[in-house]
């Protein structure tokens, strides 16, 4: 694929949560490709919430919101248990780094990697993308 739609999990649109993916307050969409991350908008989480740890019924319903955007990527500080749920549909990105300027930069640089992962269709894992520590002397 040339371009993927990205649904960053964020509560104030700064910076990724660091908490389940579910949990996020809104999803910014973004149009990411090799060379650029254009937002498109943000979808506030209507999500009931669950019922249970790791309910099926809060990933289906977060995936019932995101897949008629178009949504192919997620993107959050953490995934909970339904990770195995989601990644049938969408590529998880676990990012390490939560400026969202920065990890959408960090996700142009990881592109073949998405892309090898969306075409394994329900047999992709997700990727855990950590920014590179500087070694300060």
């Amino acid at each position: 694929m040339e371009k993927f739609i990205v649904a960053c999990a964020t509560d104030e649109g700064r910076r990724l949560i660091n908490r389940h993916f579910g949990d996020a307050g809104r999803y910014d969409l973004y149009e990411l490709t090799k060379n650029s991350a254009k937002f498109i908008r943000s979808i506030e989480n209507s999500v009931p919430e669950e019922k249970g740890h790791a309910d099926p019924e809060k990933a289906q319903n977060v995936g019932g919101l995101l897949k008629p955007e178009g949504v192919h990527v997620l993107v959050s500080g953490q995934f909970g248990p339904n990770l195995k749920r989601v990644k049938r549909k969408f590529v998880p990105v676990i990012l390490r780094f939560f400026e969202i300027e920065e990890a959408l930069k960090l996700l142009e640089e990881h592109f073949d990697e998405i892309a090898t992962q969306h075409e394994r269709g329900e047999e992709k894992n997700h990727i855990v993308i950590r920014k590179e520590q500087e070694v300060s002397e």
